[in-house]
Order: C-alpha cells, then sequence, then structure tokens
C-alpha cells in the first residue's frame, strides 16, 4: 500500500508541481508585460518632457532675442532724442536771434 500511495502523492506533487509551474508562468509573463507597459509610458513621459523643454528653450531664446531687439531699438530712440536736444538748442537761440531782430525792427518803425 506504501507504493499505491507513493504513487498517489507523486501524482499529486506532480500535479501541484506543474500548476505551480503554470502559474509562475503565468506571473512571468504578467511581469513582463507590465515592464513593458511601464517602459513604453516612461518613453512617452521622456518624450514628452523633452518637447516640452525644447519648446520652452525655443521660448526663452525668442524672448531673448525681442528683449534684445527692444533693448536696441530703445538705445537707437535715446540717441535720437538726445540729437534732437542738441537740434533744438540751435532752435532756441535762432529763435532768440529773430526776438531780438522782430524788436530791432519794431523800434526802428517806431523811429521812422
Amino acid at each position: 500500500m506504501d507504493t499505491v500511495v507513493t504513487q498517489v502523492d507523486a501524482s499529486m506533487a506532480l500535479q501541484t508541481l506543474t500548476a505551480i509551474e503554470q502559474s509562475a508562468q503565468a506571473v512571468a509573463h504578467d511581469a513582463a508585460q507590465l515592464v513593458d507597459g511601464l517602459k513604453s509610458s516612461l518613453q512617452s513621459v521622456t518624450e514628452n518632457s523633452l518637447n516640452h523643454m525644447q519648446v520652452y528653450r525655443d521660448t526663452v531664446e525668442h524672448t531673448m532675442q525681442h528683449a534684445q531687439h527692444g533693448i536696441s531699438h530703445g538705445r537707437s530712440l535715446i540717441e535720437k532724442c538726445q540729437q534732437l536736444d542738441t537740434e533744438m538748442d540751435r532752435i532756441h537761440a535762432l529763435a532768440a536771434q529773430l526776438k531780438m531782430i522782430k524788436q530791432v525792427l519794431a523800434e526802428l518803425e517806431a523811429a521812422i
């Protein structure tokens, strides 16, 4: 009877080992699918992050170019205003001379 029990025990042990092996293979398959899904998600997130960084870099460069352009135009405007101020000094001197000429003419007319 020991041989019968042993054969039954061996058969059950074999079935149990087969079931454990099948479960282990299913778990390994599920784990591989999970890792592949995580890998795909990580690649997607990495690609999105890279795209966002490129857009950020391009935006910063574009903003920097426009800021430099604005600064350049601002400096040019300041220089032109200073030049205009210098030109206006000559016009003020000319206006003073015209005022004196007008006054001298008025005095000359009054004398005649």
